[in-house]
Formats: structure tokens, sequence, C-alpha cells
């Protein structure tokens, strides 16, 4: 375990027993189970803690919590993940901002997970194996580490990071961001519909009057 790691650990630990050790405070307001507001908030920040400190195994996909939007990358062994990087000629470009580099082409990098996940939250996503079954972890290393170094086509909707790591994975491509983008904007739409019919309805029954 790294010296930042063995950091976490100490600091998760102080935070849980500051949770589930210290008295009650007096005007404070308690909930059900004898829990106040503030403190059911640090219990689930120290469970993203722990989360965040999973030790990955060799084809686990890996789930990076950047400001607006996740990065993935999958776990090839050793503390090294392979991901795809943004194609840039600017220096100071971070090796997941897609989202400040607009691109259609992107780059398969393998890298240090501590260093691609920088100070970002990050945990171990195998969600997908409720619907697919992996790919033997020799297959998924083999055909993960084959593509390092190779140019390959990006787009935020149909070819991201995340469909890259599922297609390895899984030999499927998904990616849960745009799925949920999409659910939520045809939502809209048909609500937008049902608004408008409803209004119309309305105003003829209004004129009929």
């Amino acid at each position: 375990m790294s010296e930042r790691e063995m950091d976490a650990e100490v600091n998760q630990k102080k935070l849980l027993e500051s949770v589930w050790l210290s008295p009650p405070r007096m005007g404070v307001p308690r909930m059900e189970g004898g829990c106040c507001e503030e403190e059911v908030a640090l219990r689930a920040m120290a469970e993203v803690e722990q989360e965040s400190r999973q030790q990955p195994k060799p084809g686990d996909l890996i789930e990076i919590f950047h400001n607006g939007y996740e990065h993935w990358a999958i776990y090839v062994g050793d503390g090294y993940v392979v991901h795809l990087a943004p194609l840039s000629k600017c220096p100071k470009a971070g090796s997941t901002s897609f989202s400040s580099i607009p691109s259609d082409r992107a780059v398969v990098k393998q890298e240090r997970l501590e260093d691609v996940v920088g100070g970002c939250r990050y945990r171990v996503n195998n969600d997908l194996d409720h619907n697919y079954k992996p790919l033997p972890v020799s297959e998924i290393i083999k055909s993960a580490k084959e593509k390092v170094g190779q140019e390959v086509e990006y787009s935020f909707v149909t070819k991201n990071c995340e469909h890259f790591v599922t297609d390895l994975r899984y030999g499927k491509e998904r990616c849960g961001q745009v799925e949920r983008a999409a659910i939520g904007g045809l939502a809209t739409t048909v609500f937008g519909i049902l608004g408008a019919v409803g209004l119309a309805a309305f105003s003829r029954i209004r004129q009929n009057q």
C-alpha cells in the first residue's frame, strides 16, 4: 500500500470514528434511528471514501468522477489502467480532459491509475456484469494492451471512453451517461408534447363555453 493510500485510510478511520463515536450535540435535529442530518451526510462521505479505495482487479472497469462527467478506464494490473485520452498539441491538456478539448480522435494510453485519477474520486464499477458475461480476463488484458498507442475515432455520443472499456470487458459498447441523457431528453420531449396537447384542449374548451 502506498503512503498516499495509507494516509487516506487513516483519514477515513478518523472520519468514521467521529461519526459513530461522537455524542449527540444540543440543538441538532434528530432523524430516524437517532441520527441527525449532518451525521447522515458524514456517513455518506465515509462510504464514498471507502468506495474510492477499492482495490481493483485485472479486467475491472474504473469509473472516475470529474466535475460534470465521468471518465472510464480498465485496470490491467500492477497499478496501471488502459483508457482513451484526447489528442492535443496543448502541453497543459490533461490526459482525461475531453470536456475542454473537442475532438473526433483519441489515443489509447496505458498509464498509472493514480496519475489518471489525479485528485478525483473513483470506484470499481462492473455493474453491467448483471447484464452481460465478462470476457475471460486474459482476453480482456491482451486486447486492451494491444490497443495501446492506437489512434481511434472518438465521439461523446457513440465512441467515448465508456464505450471503449465496456467493449473490452463485455464485447458490447455501452454508455450509461449517454443513455441517461437520452432518456432524460425523451422524457422532456414527451412532457412538452403532452403539455402542448393539454393546453390546446383547454383552449378549445374555453372557446366552446
